[in-house]
Order: structure tokens, then sequence, then C-alpha cells
């Protein structure tokens, strides 16, 4: 296709207002939305007519995993023990399905198995950029990505905490040591005993 491209349907979610208007006519030049309802439609270019459908802005999800999850090509372990080809090509299968559900932006989260080394969300967002696989704009997670956004820091990890529950059942249990209530302590360590 050369030039822009206006899509037209009935309706479309305004976010901005909370409501819903019509009609929807969208221009898309290249992978972006150049306008939406223009007053003038470009003259030039492809037309598309999606009739009574609404038309909504791109989902994003900040919370998936691509490379888990899906297909598991026979192995009910797949999400473990699969190697890290056979993951990326689920992978691939994922991206599509995302997509086609309305999904337009991800951040996939960093795998917790063993990957070889290999940044294999970084992988296929580069598949995607590049055209070769459908699939939404993905931002790869750094390993032990968490949903919060950010690695876990040494000061987000509590402190050590003293082994009560150990000290029960072996029939010891030194009450000053023990950050919770004496008397909650007390009670476990009664329970512990019978």
């Amino acid at each position: 296709m050369s030039g822009p491209v206006v899509v037209r349907a009935d309706r479309w979610v305004d976010v901005d207002a909370g409501e819903v208007r019509s009609p929807a006519v969208v221009v898309v030049d290249g992978d972006r939305i150049a306008a939406v309802n223009p007053r003038e439609v470009p003259a030039t270019g492809d037309e598309i007519d999606l009739g009574d459908l609404t038309l909504l802005p791109g989902l994003m999800d900040m919370e998936l995993n691509l490379l888990l999850g899906g297909p598991s090509g026979g192995n009910p372990r797949s999400d473990v023990q699969d190697d890290p080809a056979f993951r990326t090509l689920r992978g691939t299968l994922n991206c599509r399905t995302t997509l086609l559900a309305g999904f337009t932006t991800v951040r996939n989260l960093g795998l917790f198995v063993k990957t070889g080394g290999y940044l294999l969300d970084v992988a296929l967002a580069r598949a995607v950029d590049n055209g070769w696989i459908d699939g939404p704009r993905i931002v790869p997670g750094r390993p032990r990505h968490h949903a919060h956004g950010r690695a876990p820091r040494p000061d987000d990890v509590p402190a050590a905490r003293p082994r009560h529950h150990a000290a029960q059942r072996r029939g010891g249990h030194r009450r000053t040591a023990c950050p919770r209530s004496a008397r909650r302590c007390a009670t476990r360590s009664s329970t512990a005993r019978a």
C-alpha cells in the first residue's frame, strides 16, 4: 500500500471523553495513526470500510509472558521443561494470538526458567520489529523483572527472621527472639509440643 489508509466504521471509543462516538474515520500513515475523524480525508491511498463495527484504541498488557503458556505441544510440563528453541517458537504463536486479541503493546516479564543465557523476549521483540512475525510491540523485561516494574533491590528483602517455627518443633522457643506477639508464639509453642 502506498500513501495513507483510511479506515471507516460505524463507531469508535473516545477514551478521553469516555464516550462511544459515530462515525469513525481513522487515517493510518505507515504504522501510526495520523488522524481520527479529520475534517478532510486524504484523496490518495486505500480505504477500508469495516461497516457495523466499533473501533477502540489498541490495548496494552503490562504483565504477561509470551514465552510461557499457550500450546503445550503435548507436554503438560512444557512451561519448565521445553528447550529455548521450542519456547521461542511457541512465543511466535502467542505473539500473533495476542495481537489478534487487540493488544498492540505488551511488557513481557522475565523468565523464571533457564534459557541458556539467551534473551528470548528480546529476540521476539526484534522479530516483530523487523516484520518477520506478527505481534504487538514488545517491551522486554530484564532478568528477574517483576510486575511492579523493576527488579528487587536489597532494601526490598526483609531482614532475616528468627527460625521460631523450627525451634517450636524441637520443643524450645525463645520469646525474646520472636518478632511476633508473645501470646501468639506461646500458643504455637504449646501446640507444637502436644
